[in-house]
């Protein structure tokens, strides 16, 4: 399957807002979904593919958001024409 290692990584930043967004506390249900299908994706990625995803485990770091997600919240007063966000 082509785009397993993108998925696999679309999987995990989407995992970890879930996560956030439940305060730690998702559900065993959502938790498995999230598994079964990181699983599958596993499976279809190709051994230098599983590598990178290892290594970027064994550096302790999470795959990058997309781009559109690399914004900052700024301080917006009433009537102002500045949007509310920028990039980071």
């Amino acid at each position: 399957m082509m785009g397993a290692e993108q998925r696999y990584r679309e999987l995990l930043v989407e995992l970890a807002f879930q996560r956030v967004a439940a305060n730690d506390q998702l559900s065993q249900e959502v938790e498995a979904e999230f598994a079964a299908e990181l699983d599958i994706c596993w499976q279809l990625m190709t051994d230098e593919e599983q590598a990178r995803m290892e290594q970027q485990f064994a550096d302790g770091t999470l795959p990058d958001a997309p781009i559109a997600l690399r914004t900052e919240d700024c301080l917006v007063t009433e009537g102002s024409w500045s949007a509310p966000r920028k990039a980071a």
